[in-house]
């Protein structure tokens, strides 16, 4: 492994394991076999808009794992929109019991999703070339989750069709955003909250299913 992806990986160990997230042995591995993929990818596609182990991980693999202090999915977990994999994959390294169901429309994306599950040996992992609004599931996900898939209100109202059966909403965004919206005009209530550099990671849920 190169130095600078095994110093970048060594630091993501701190962070969860300060954080009280879970680390175990076959993750140091599995992150830098991860990080391998998307610097190759980088050099021919923009997939995530950075180009160091470091930016990787401080800009995407910790806002990404976040949600794990407040809660983990320990059965299943829909990331829509997920792109290169995030928050599903690093999420999916960390809770290797936990399904994850990816949803990405985009063909390059879909393709390195396949190749990171190929490469790194995942299992208990779903990957879909669609629209979320095509999506159709046989099981309810336990968590429905997305990083920037769209503005809060809006991701309220995609995800009320899983709500409404039961699953946990996670909302990953900006303190402005989050203080500008009322949850119980959605019908949500929030079940677990972590505000950390002005970033909002927050599971929320239906009020009838409380």
């Amino acid at each position: 492994m190169d130095t600078s992806i095994a110093q970048a990986v060594t630091a993501l160990a701190d962070w969860c394991r300060s954080s009280e997230i879970a680390w175990h042995a076959e993750a140091d591995s599995l992150f830098g076999r991860y990080i391998e993929l998307l610097l190759h990818a980088q050099q021919q596609t923009n997939l995530t808009g950075f180009s160091t182990p470091r930016q990787l991980v401080e800009s995407l693999f910790v806002d990404s794992l976040q949600i794990l202090r407040v809660r983990k999915p320990d059965i299943s977990m829909l990331d829509i929109g997920t792109g290169a994999g995030f928050p599903g994959i690093p999420i999916k390294i960390l809770c290797p019991e936990t399904k994850i169901i990816l949803v990405e429309p985009r063909t390059k994306r879909y393709a390195f999703l396949r190749l990171v599950e190929r490469e790194l040996g995942l299992t208990l992992l779903q990957i879909h070339k669609c629209r979320a609004e095509s999506l159709a599931l046989q099981e309810t996900p336990q968590m429905v989750i997305s990083k920037a898939f769209a503005p809060l209100p809006e991701w309220l109202t995609l995800t009320k069709r899983w709500a409404e059966l039961g699953s946990d909403v996670a909302c990953l965004v900006s303190q402005k955003d989050w203080d500008d919206v009322d949850l119980s005009q959605f019908g949500y209530q929030t079940v677990g909250l972590l505000n950390e550099n002005q970033r909002v990671y927050a599971v929320v849920k239906l009020a009838q299913f409380l």
